[in-house]
């Protein structure tokens, strides 16, 4: 499906094409009306003359011939404007081109956002001494975003926090893992300090912040549940618009995935510089076409070598333009 911004940016360029048309031929229409005699090379009127030479270019109006009132001159269109045409078109033709290859899935770079909230049965969050006055129980956040396609994304990050029940987040650490490119991941402290390790967060790593948050690790039911949140964050990365995931320790409270799409960067630089390169490489052919055809009808319309004086009959003069 097309975006918004693209169909209303076709349709601009379509509306700026014809009204240029139009304009165009409506001053055309004007100019190349000939209202009364005037010479064909410069129109200049030349109604009461007393010679056959215009005085505003100098021709010999008997050799360019007089305009007569009525007549349309077909007047070929300039290189200005064959350019601006030329643009116009080819601006229309790009943005439809990338608008209707932009749609397609394998042009596209989708970003897809993840949420999954859930809570622990063995108190994995939860500090024994703080249940006789901790209104809720917390809970786990994890929030994954996804950049590249849903079946193999390019980028994935997963960040992992614990929340009170109205998800707020509770002055723990915070996880921030990424996995592609490069494999990385940070644990961020409430004061801003943060450690950042090279290589993959694993299951320990979890269990580690955990501890460093102050939660005893001290039941095997509490090690199965960071096993599964760890499967979570894999399938989280692995699938990242499925909102479904097999959870047997933990209970799932909220589970939450959305995208949004748009041409591939790549795609966009790739087909844009291949529309300037079309339209750099048209205006320079058709520059030197309208030369070509500017030199041809200056060498078609040249006036003929006059005969000499002595060589002309003074009976086959005939009067100036003003003169009958």
């Amino acid at each position: 499906m097309l975006d918004a911004s693209l169909i209303l940016l076709v349709l601009f360029l379509v509306a700026v094409g014809i009204t240029f048309s139009v304009i165009r031929m409506a001053w055309l229409g004007r100019r190349d009306r000939v209202s009364q005699p005037c010479c064909a090379a410069c129109r200049y009127k030349v109604r009461g003359l007393q010679s056959w030479t215009c005085p505003e270019c100098g021709s010999d109006l008997r050799e360019v011939g007089i305009l007569t009132r009525g007549l349309r001159v077909v007047r070929s269109i300039s290189t200005f404007e064959m350019i601006a045409l030329w643009t116009s078109m080819i601006g229309t033709i790009a943005v439809l081109s990338i608008a209707g290859l932009g749609s397609l899935t394998q042009f596209r770079r989708f970003h897809m956002n993840r949420e999954h909230t859930v809570s622990s049965n063995a108190n994995l969050v939860v500090n024994i001494h703080d249940l006789s006055f901790r209104p809720s129980v917390p809970k786990l956040h994890l929030i994954a975003r996804s950049v590249g396609s849903p079946q193999h994304p390019d980028q994935s990050f997963v960040t992992l926090k614990i929340v009170d029940s109205g998800d707020r987040p509770i002055a723990n650490p915070t996880i921030e893992a990424t996995f592609q490119p490069s494999e990385t991941w940070t644990l961020t402290k409430p004061d801003g300090a943060d450690t950042s390790v090279k290589r993959a967060l694993t299951r320990e790593d979890i269990a580690t912040w955990l501890a460093s948050s102050g939660y005893a690790l001290d039941t095997p039911a509490k090690h199965a549940e960071i096993d599964e949140l760890y499967e979570i964050v894999r399938d989280m990365v692995d699938h990242p618009l499925s909102p479904n995931v097999s959870i047997t320790k933990l209970n799932s409270l909220n589970v939450v995935a959305s995208s949004w799409s748009g041409p591939d960067q790549t795609f966009l630089t790739i087909s844009t510089s291949a529309a300037v390169l079309v339209w750099i490489a048209g205006g320079i052919f058709l520059a030197k076409r309208m030369k070509r055809r500017r030199i041809s009808a200056t060498i078609a319309t040249a006036p003929p070598a006059r005969p000499s004086p002595s060589s002309a009959s003074p009976n086959t003069a005939s009067a100036p333009p003003g003169s009958t």
